[in-house]
């Protein structure tokens, strides 16, 4: 249903995730599962934004975390901003948490914005790391310290990501890649690849 019919009735509080409010903007599948529709980013915000003054609730889903470092931080909004005068875009997706998860300290994974964020079975994450809102990465995935994963960006199963290394927001890296410590990744990994350097080259 479209947001601005007459018989819309806002979702119930408490309830909002990625099935129940969704934009669209004229590309792809129309999201027929949605149950509020909007046609821009902006009225998407607005309209969350009234329904849920103090935020959104996130939950974490799916398997516990075996350990938690302390100063952790899981399912914050992540950084998004709309408009000219900067407002926040809502996030109204969670956590999901595979099982074997062990989370270094002052790690911070950002809930997602519309989806999840996904943390697969049997990932280590190593203390200062971000995740960004919608990233997904897979099991048994090694994230060395202070590195960071930008928003939307996809990590293969069985990858190595070196100390401070940067990847950015919708970058997909394939299985069992290998990011070399430092590396500033911009572009596609492709699965088994060994990159370096800024910008990050297969060596």
């Amino acid at each position: 249903m479209r947001f601005g019919d007459t018989d819309l009735t806002p979702a119930p509080k408490h309830t909002a995730h990625a099935s129940n409010y969704t934009w669209y903007n004229g590309k792809g599948e129309y999201p027929e599962d949605a149950g509020f529709v909007f046609t821009s980013k902006w009225e998407f915000a607005d309209q969350v934004n009234l329904d849920y003054p103090d935020g959104v609730p996130v939950e974490i889903q799916g398997g516990e975390p075996t350990f938690v470092g302390e100063g952790t931080v899981i399912g914050g909004p992540g950084f998004g901003w709309v408009g000219q005068t900067p407002r926040r875009f809502p996030h109204i997706g969670h956590v999901w948490i595979g099982y074997g998860v062990e989370i270094g300290s002052n790690v911070t994974i950002d809930r997602g914005a519309i989806g999840h964020t996904v943390i697969k079975d049997y990932v280590k994450i190593d203390n200062g790391v971000h995740v960004g809102h919608n990233a997904s990465v897979g099991s048994r995935s090694l994230l060395t310290a202070h590195c960071v994963i930008g928003g939307s960006a996809r990590i293969g199963e069985d990858v190595f990501v070196g100390l401070g290394a940067l990847i950015k927001n919708q970058v997909t890296v394939g299985d069992r890649a290998t990011i070399g410590m430092g590396a500033v990744v911009i572009k596609d990994v492709p699965q088994g690849a060994t990159v370096v350097g800024n910008p990050a080259r297969p060596i």
